[in-house]
């Protein structure tokens, strides 16, 4: 990895983590006096079927006491450099930053996860030659903390199109003009807003969710917002209906009374590690058997003291707030992303990716890639397919528009 701060702002300024001896007793204390609840009997072939398995947490619990060693982690994550930049209105982004000298791109994360979900993919996306792939051009990768989250701090709600703002902000202040956005989840949305708002900036986005829309199509209505939906398009709408009524009480709890669950949360370590760990299980391409083999407690716990040792866990839940009485940002008609677009359609369980023609009425759609495993979270269940998707994106990008990539390496 190498790291310049050539052509960067005044706003930016080298960071590094460290947590209080105080603060990690403060959490142990409060994991070790855990009052545990009770489960119900359940035959049935999940355990997680009615939420966090009590068995599961009490293991991560044990691992927590026994074997695991935050300073390991905090070590690891501040071998890549780090930054604070600050995007106005006194809000700063913490961000890892590592120069190649190729083309910029801005990886965004979501919620439960963090920026360390996607700190495994810096190297292959940096350093290709040392990561098995020789002929493969650099990155420039940059990787924040959206506001809230983990080392970003934030004192208000913000709306996602605020974030995306913010995101662009945040490049012109690392010397940035054109770059290319990659994102799940909330990233995906954010990417969207910052290639419809942004075009000028933004030469294209890479998501693997879909979640700025045509209008009439919002999560939950049941409604896919076209009078000529294709049959795939109605199927799509049914089954994301029929999941989001098993799977979307989390969100509008974020959405509606954030403050009320943070009271519980940020008192017990244990209680928020289950709400993040459970949507960890259900949104991944995993079964019982399989869960800590693809997540392993190491990580799991990492992610979640991401959220907790820096008391993030309700300032996460706000971007959900700041969406007002909507899930989604949905277009308004005749509206859409025309900067290019490239859909992984990886098989998650909880949030299916739309069909392409669905995407098509709200994004100018020029690959989309079907991609066999791999869950809500591709950077860790299929890293390799993940990097070689966005990498070919990229590659087809170049055979079309050379001129606009590039303009976009330093």
């Amino acid at each position: 990895m190498t790291n310049s701060t050539d052509a960067t702002g005044g706003n930016v300024r080298p960071f590094s983590i460290h947590i209080p001896d105080e603060r990690l007793a403060e959490v142990r204390e409060r994991v070790e006096k855990t009052w545990w609840p009770s489960e119900p009997k359940f035959t049935g072939d999940d355990p997680w079927y009615y939420g966090a398995d009590l068995a599961t947490m009490k293991d991560l619990a044990r691992f927590w006491l026994d074997e695991y060693d935050w300073r390991e982690h905090e070590a690891h994550i501040n071998s890549f450099p780090q930054f604070m930049v600050g995007v106005g209105d006194g809000q700063e982004i913490h961000t890892v930053h590592v120069r190649s000298g190729g083309l910029p791109v801005l990886v965004l994360h979501g919620w439960p996860n963090s920026f360390h979900t996607y700190l495994d993919l810096v190297g292959p996306m940096t350093d290709p030659a040392a990561h098995g792939a020789p002929e493969a051009a650099p990155f420039d990768v940059i990787l924040p903390s959206l506001p809230g989250y983990a080392f970003s701090p934030c004192d208000r709600i913000l709306s996602p199109r605020e974030v995306a703002s913010m995101m662009q902000r945040l490049m012109t202040e690392l010397g940035y003009d054109r770059y290319i956005v990659v994102g799940g989840d909330w990233g995906a949305h954010i990417a969207s807003l910052m290639g419809h708002d942004f075009p000028e900036n933004v030469i294209a986005i890479h998501i693997d969710h879909s979640e700025v829309r045509h209008a009439g199509s919002n999560i939950g209505t049941g409604q896919t917002g076209a009078d000529d939906a294709t049959a795939a398009e109605v199927d799509f709408i049914e089954r994301e209906t029929e999941l989001w009524g098993r799977e979307g009480a989390y969100c509008h709890q974020q959405l509606t009374r954030p403050q009320s669950l943070a009271f519980a949360m940020t008192d017990s370590p244990v209680g928020a590690a289950a709400w993040l760990v459970e949507k960890w299980y259900a949104w991944a391409d995993v079964d019982p058997e399989t869960f800590l083999q693809v997540f392993s407690p190491d990580r799991l716990l990492t992610e979640v003291l991401v959220y907790i040792l820096p008391d993030r866990f309700v300032t996460a839940t706000w971007l959900y707030t700041g969406c007002g009485d909507a899930v989604l940002t949905e277009l308004n008609p005749g509206e859409r992303v025309e900067v290019p677009v490239s859909v992984s359609a990886f098989p998650d369980p909880a949030f299916p990716v739309p069909p392409r023609e669905f995407i098509e009425r709200s994004h100018n759609v020029v690959r989309y890639t079907h991609i066999s495993h791999g869950g809500h979270y591709p950077g860790i269940e299929a890293p390799e397919e993940y990097v070689a998707d966005i990498r070919e994106f990229v590659a087809e990008l170049s055979r079309s528009s050379a001129h606009r990539l590039s303009e976009a390496i330093g």
